[in-house]
Parts: C-alpha cells; structure tokens; sequence
C-alpha cells in the first residue's frame, strides 16, 4: 500500500472536490439543515395538536443507517390567560415521535408569562432508503379558556435544525 501525504488539495478550474467513497466514523456530523420563524403561532381550543407556522424542515440523508438529531427553540411561547398549559411535540413523516401524556408540559398559573422554550430530540431510527424525511413541530392548549401564543407579535426568532449523525 502506497502512502500520500498532503498539506493542501484544492479543486482546479470551478471543480469541486469529492471523495464518493468516503465513510465517516460513527457519530460524526455528515450534513446540518436549519430554518427559522418569524411568525406567530395562536394555539387553538380544538383539543387537536396544530402545526407551528414554518416549523416544518425536510432532510434528505445522505447515509441509510443514519440517525438525526433535531434541536428548536422558541424565543418566546406567551401565556395570555390564567392557568394556561401547553405542550409540543415532534412529527417526522406524520407520525409524532413523542406525544406528552400529562396534560401540559409547559404551563402558567398567572396571565401575562413569557417563556423561551428549547428543546431536543435524538430520532435512532435507521432509513432505508435516501428519500426525503420532514419533521415538523406541533403544539397543543390543554385548557379550554387558555390563550397562549408562540412567538407572540412576530417579534422573536424561532429556530428548528436537524443534523444528520453518521450510524
């Protein structure tokens, strides 16, 4: 075997560099998507889960035994009315990943809270093939009388990324 050693590989004439054959250690990062929201969100009495505007971002993965992990944040969630409970919940491909069985996982006794909200999610399931998956974050009121809003007034940035872990 033949050994090169390098300082410095750089494409030549608008060509790109490519190594097809390459295969990343387990757990390195292969590929990151992002989006952002500026765009508020009331949470309805329905009862049902509804979707959180623009909080819906589709991956393509480059690897079939990949995993995922999805971070968001909500800069502001808005507690309008006493006693108001909320939860949210991850989607991937329609199906919730993770439903809270309590009744709020977010909540406030007094009128008028601002939260900021992040969370994570680590999704360990293995693709089969290299179509495009989406996930997309929903909320939920838990009190018929509740008002609470995500990103109240637009005036927050809210943010979703999923990275692609090499399996």
């Amino acid at each position: 075997m033949t050994t090169i050693y390098v300082d410095n590989i750089a494409p030549n004439l608008q060509s790109k560099i490519s190594a097809p054959n390459l295969t990343l250690p387990t757990g390195s990062v292969i590929q990151v998507v992002k989006t952002t929201n500026q765009t508020q969100t009331v949470l309805s009495n329905t009862g049902s889960y509804v979707d959180i505007t623009n909080m819906s971002l589709s991956i393509t993965p480059k690897q079939t035994n990949s995993n995922f992990i999805i971070t968001w944040n909500f800069q502001n969630v808005y507690f309008k009315s006493n006693q108001s409970g909320c939860s949210f919940r991850l989607v991937k491909d329609g199906t919730a990943l993770f439903t809270p069985n309590v009744q709020y996982s977010n909540y406030s006794n007094i009128a008028g809270w601002h939260w900021s909200v992040g969370y994570s999610h680590y999704d360990i399931s293995t693709h089969s093939t290299l179509t495009p998956i989406t996930f997309k974050l929903q909320g939920r009121l838990h009190y018929t009388n509740a008002l609470v809003d995500v990103n109240d007034g637009s005036a927050f940035l809210d943010t979703m990324i999923i990275q692609e872990i090499a399996g």
